[in-house]
């Protein structure tokens, strides 16, 4: 028996969209885009004796990540060094990250978060127009966290947060995104 927190946790890898971009010229095949639970997280990070805090304002499945892949590789990773983070390319959507994309992890800077996934990944992704600058890849993950709702995809499904509910490892159901 597992607890449905650190189901969910895994129930994040399992779900992850993943979305085919047409072009050939690029690096990457598509993206994964990844949720957690942040409850979850939390309880992962302070096993690891890491200080983690989930915002009174965030009660859902948050980002993880966008990232551009390959098939049957790992990235690419780090791709415009030029590139650097800017929080101000985001003031205009910075409420929405911090319910759908917090850093909770109160030892580092708000944007830090934000800052690690844009150099990591997101400069990986500006070759295409939809994610091809700092602004439009963040909105790309907004758009795609909206549209992947996982807390009613998994309530519709009989999974809903509790106390004192348990699944087994062994429950499955599909989804097909």
């Amino acid at each position: 028996m597992v607890y449905w927190f650190q189901f969910l946790v895994t129930a994040a890898v399992l779900l992850s969209c993943r979305c085919q971009r047409t072009a050939t010229d690029y690096d990457w095949d598509y993206f994964v885009f990844t949720q957690e639970w942040p409850t979850a997280m939390c309880i992962l990070a302070r096993e690891q004796h890491n200080t983690c805090v989930v915002p009174p304002s965030v009660t859902t499945w948050t980002i993880h990540g966008l990232w551009p892949d390959k098939k049957y590789t790992k990235g690419p990773l780090f791709c415009n060094e030029s590139w650097p983070f800017s929080p101000d390319e985001i003031d205009s959507i910075v409420p929405q990250l911090k319910i759908y994309w917090p850093n909770l992890f109160p030892d580092t800077c708000e944007d830090c978060f934000w800052e690690h996934e844009w150099k990591r990944h997101g400069t990986c992704s500006t070759n295409l127009k939809a994610t091809h600058n700092e602004l439009l890849y963040f909105k790309a993950a907004l758009k795609l966290q909206k549209k992947y709702d996982l807390r009613k995809l998994l309530k519709e499904n009989g999974i809903v947060p509790s106390e004192s509910e348990t699944y087994r490892v062994s429950f499955q159901f599909e989804i097909f995104l």
